[in-house]
């Protein structure tokens, strides 16, 4: 990287007349990155890094961007730290994708599937649940107490559950027993059926066994476990527009409607749990003890979500997010960014700060991609910018 011969110590200002430009800014920089003593450096060009065709949603989650994602057509791919492409999922569609990262799995959505990868695996993200419950009948000999039951199935994948339906109710008569058989036939990444049933009279059902994908039929007699049905009624993600892990959840936009998903079960979403917002969504950062979500006219704080309570909405910014479909998140300040109507922005766990917006007039935009990057010292906020947004019928300066 070539020193130029100038110092700017404040960088950029297009806000102030040209007759009256303080001292130490420039009225614009094209291909010149500035350190924090205000030195010049000649950017470095580009290096082609990979040839291909309609490739788009680029995504890492590693600090030095070693483990990118992208979509090459309609086909997931992934590059790893030495430069070597592989395909994940094949015919997952060209819609734009939103990614997160979350324990030991890289999730994504897009208008046609919602997948994660572990390990380097693909697989669905969130296990199918059975459309119906195994049909009950009375079998005898068991011993158990007359009186009404409930009993219900679901499907289990590489530890990871199943919801489940509405359970299947039966009445048995003293002495006698529950048989299940006719059970849905589960897809072919399912190993295991759990089968559940109730106490006597009592709606909450416990574990009794677990079973082959393929099993025919199960015999229910009077043991009953003390482990719960915590899964029911809940279903798999849907095909989420916006992503973002925070805390134990995975929350998912589609349109102005925010879902989350079971704590610490990220592939499980019951039906209640959604919030409408008043517009529709179009970011959302997890930063240390905040969730912020932006709107087209306003950025929200979202607090006691995972408490016992009822969560509140704050507004915390008047002017609306530009849509993003993934985070800007700086790992070593552990800080969130995003492009407003006021320019770029931090987001913090104690709030937002406008951090272009005094010297600095932006251009309005309907979409943009943001990254940071570190690279001989210098740590850069990329933007890549889409969509330039008319105002008042005039099209805003490029």
């Amino acid at each position: 990287m070539e020193t130029l011969n100038i110092t700017v110590g404040n960088g950029i200002n297009n806000k102030a007349r040209s007759e009256s430009m303080p001292e130490g800014y420039v009225r614009s920089a094209t291909n010149v990155d500035f350190d924090n003593s205000g030195n010049a450096y000649d950017r470095d060009g580009y290096t082609l890094d990979y040839s291909g065709t309609d490739i788009h949603s680029l995504w890492h989650w590693d600090v030095n961007q070693s483990e990118r994602y992208f979509i090459e057509g309609s086909d997931l791919k992934h590059r790893d730290s030495n430069g070597t492409i592989s395909t994940i999922k094949t015919g997952v569609g060209n819609g734009e994708v939103s990614f997160t990262h979350i324990a030991n799995r890289v999730l994504f959505s897009n208008d046609t599937h919602a997948g994660s990868i572990i390990h380097g695996n693909y697989q669905d993200w969130g296990v199918t649940r059975p459309s119906r419950q195994p049909d009950a009948s009375e079998s005898t000999g068991a011993g158990m107490f007359g009186g009404e039951y409930q009993v219900a199935a679901t499907w289990l994948r590489n530890g990871e559950e199943s919801g489940t339906v509405l359970a299947n109710e039966i009445t048995i008569t003293d002495g006698a027993g529950i048989r299940l058989s006719n059970f849905p036939v589960p897809p072919s990444d399912i190993t295991h059926v759990a089968v559940y049933v109730s106490s006597v009279n009592s709606k909450d059902l416990y574990l009794f066994g677990e079973y082959p994908a393929n099993v025919d039929e199960v015999y229910i007699d009077k043991h009953i476990s003390d482990i719960p049905l915590t899964t029911q009624f809940g279903n798999k993600p849907l095909n989420f527009e916006i992503i973002e892990g925070h805390y134990g959840r995975i929350y998912g936009s589609i349109s102005r409607h925010l879902y989350y998903s079971n704590a610490q079960n990220f592939g499980l979403f019951n039906p209640r749990n959604h919030w409408a917002m008043p517009d529709v969504i179009t970011g959302i950062i997890s930063v240390p003890g905040a969730l912020y979500v932006g709107t087209k006219e306003n950025v929200y704080r979202l607090s006691n979500i995972d408490l016992d309570g009822v969560p509140t909405r704050t507004v915390v910014k008047d002017y609306g997010m530009v849509k993003m479909l993934n985070t800007a998140y700086d790992t070593n300040n552990e800080v969130g960014y995003f492009l407003g109507a006021k320019g770029y922005c931090v987001a913090t766990s104690e709030g937002i700060t406008e951090i272009t917006e005094q010297n600095v007039a932006m251009d309005k935009y309907g979409q943009v991609s943001i990254t940071i990057r570190d690279k001989d010292g210098f740590k850069r906020l990329i933007g890549v910018s889409q969509e330039i947004v008319k105002i008042s019928g005039l099209k805003a300066s490029v």
